[in-house]
């Protein structure tokens, strides 16, 4: 690849519409020297579309799309002439892993960024999270760190100050952020094993994943998916490939601030790591995929039958 890769950022939204205007300003603003926020409207039922259309002045243009991946139908695509950086699809509902598909259907660049709609970046997060596919031409997929928002003194889109909320449950969540987004991913990655690149914050090499047939619509695990997809298709094509892991740029998040909603995320991961290992069990402890197959998988197998689930049922 060239020395410099442009890049698309691509954001799913449903029913965003208390944080979308402030978190796109985040967007549009990184500091970087060629990229387009894709804003995906996936059928909200709120103001959110409303809202990005007042506060961008977006305005309907006739644009065709190739369906390298099949979606729902793109009702409109718009854009805006004081922000020429920003594209917003309005889709119908079809959830976030057709949104994000519809999103690379209509993106630009060769390397996509996928981050949650409710997030922020900091200013050189894109630099840090292309650099490796500067560096290596093996690269297909890099994940960054997810941190914690929860407490910190925001403004107009940005990080001012970082701090603690009062709440104990998010604090909590804050120290295992930390060892699951930081500590433990850095683990695999030196292994040469990761399985997961957040949903809320990787980029991937595009041709790769049109390649794979996108995300996997109809799981709820789509980041982890993906990425079991992409090792699976490569090692099968024997293809040198690297998927990796940077801890330099940082993504902000909001995290479950309640008991009900941390149950309800935590269920929602196990579903989605007990999707992909049944989905993909061909590969448990077959040669074929090296230590993907004979390490990786058998460890998050054994971390879903400690946590009670079956993945071959």
């Amino acid at each position: 690849m060239n020395k410099r890769i442009p890049v698309s950022l691509l954001v799913p939204a449903y029913n965003e519409e208390a944080n979308v205007v402030d978190n796109v300003k985040n967007l549009i603003s990184l500091d970087f020297p060629e990229y387009e926020v894709v804003v995906i409207n996936d059928g909200s039922k709120d103001k959110t579309l409303q809202m990005l259309i007042s506060a961008y002045a977006l305005v309907p243009i006739e644009q065709p799309i190739k369906q390298s991946i099949p979606t729902q139908a793109v009702k409109a695509v718009y854009r805006s002439p004081n922000y020429p950086n920003l594209v917003v699809l309005d889709k119908a509902n079809g959830g976030k892993a057709d949104a994000l598909n519809a999103g690379i259907n209509v993106s630009r660049y060769p390397v996509f960024v996928s981050i949650d709609a409710d997030s922020l970046l900091e200013k050189n997060s894109l630099i840090q999270i292309v650099m490796p596919f500067i560096k290596d031409h093996r690269v297909v997929g890099v994940g960054g760190i997810v941190r914690i928002e929860s407490g910190s003194e925001v403004v107009d889109g940005e990080i001012q100050q970082v701090g603690l909320s009062k709440k104990s449950l998010v604090n909590l969540q804050v120290v295992e952020y930390l060892r699951a987004f930081l500590t433990g991913r850095i683990g695999f990655n030196s292994m040469g094993i990761l399985l997961i690149v957040s949903g809320a914050f990787g980029a991937f090499n595009k041709r790769v994943v049109i390649d794979v047939g996108g995300y996997t619509v109809g799981t709820i695990g789509e980041d982890m998916e993906l990425v079991v997809k992409l090792h699976e298709h490569m090692r099968r094509k024997k293809s040198d490939y690297i998927i990796h892991f940077v801890p330099a740029p940082v993504c902000w998040t909001q995290p479950p601030e309640t008991f009900g909603d941390l149950r309800k995320q935590r269920k929602r991961w196990q579903i989605g790591l007990v999707s992909s290992l049944m989905m993909h069990k061909k590969m448990l402890f077959n040669r074929q995929y090296g230590r993907i197959g004979m390490v990786a998988l058998p460890y998050f197998r054994t971390i879903a039958e400690t946590n009670g689930l079956r993945p071959d049922r």
